[in-house]
């Protein structure tokens, strides 16, 4: 990359909060304070047929199925409950404690619904 087009995205960027950058990104991103949601951006709402006010503030374990942390289980395979009431399966493709804030988790999901149906 050029110093130009770095220079682009760079000033494009800084005029963006993280939020707005996040709910821009095509991966679902979820941001959890303890056992609710702090942050989801659209992808996220989209992968659960949810809109993103109804899960700023949601409790997890309204929306998990067997749980209510987003402590990676085993594989990293979580199962998510979607507004339509079936299960969502997603895969923990990574996830960053958030600097200087206990309990904030940033966590970023891969959907795996179509291939769990696949291999049932």
């Amino acid at each position: 990359m050029t110093a130009e087009p770095r220079d682009a995205l760079s000033a494009l960027l800084a005029g963006m909060s993280p939020a707005a950058v996040l709910d821009r990104l095509a991966v679902p991103v979820l941001v959890v304070d303890g056992e609710v949601v702090g942050f989801a951006n659209a992808a996220f709402a989209e992968m659960l047929g949810r809109q993103v006010l109804d899960l700023t503030g949601a409790a997890l374990h309204s929306l998990l199925v067997g749980s209510s942390t987003v402590e990676p289980v085993p594989a990293g395979l979580m199962t998510w409950r979607h507004a339509d009431g079936y299960p969502v399966r997603a895969k923990v493709s990574g996830h960053v404690s958030v600097p200087g804030a206990d309990g904030v988790v940033m966590v970023a999901f891969t959907d795996v619904t179509e291939q769990a149906w696949e291999a049932d």
